[in-house]
């Protein structure tokens, strides 16, 4: 009788416990690479980037916002958390849209030198491995 409880305990908490995490396979496995890779790697690099300069080419502040939000995950990655000054990326694209808010060009280019210089570096680093 003991042993049959057991079996049956046992059996129960499998099943809540493979109904609780599923397995996964491999499509899913590949999906969350692709949007790791979709978040932290060169597609957010460069689609942060082209928002920037789109923004700044047609002086719209929003597009700014927008790529400093998209550029928020790699700049996370490139700081390896919160352990250096590279989180602080995203703040110079948000203090570039409120410079074209408030007209001032020059400013809103300068602002954005950073993000560039970065891209350029880690560029040059990944092409010269």
């Amino acid at each position: 009788m003991l042993a049959e409880i057991a079996t049956a305990a046992r059996f129960v908490f499998t099943a809540f416990r493979s109904a609780r995490k599923p397995p996964r396979n491999d499509t899913q496995k590949t999906m969350f690479d692709a949007l790791a890779i979709i978040c932290f790697g060169w597609p957010a690099i460069i689609t942060s980037i082209l928002l920037s300069l789109a923004g700044l080419l047609l002086k719209k502040p929003t597009l700014l916002v927008i790529a400093g939000v998209v550029g928020i995950p790699f700049t996370f990655y490139l700081s390896g958390g919160f352990r250096n000054a590279a989180l602080l990326l995203p703040l110079f694209q948000f203090g570039s849209a409120f410079a074209i808010r408030r007209q001032k060009t020059r400013l809103a280019w300068l602002l954005l030198a950073p993000l560039m210089i970065v891209a350029v570096i880690l560029a040059l680093v990944v092409l010269t491995q």
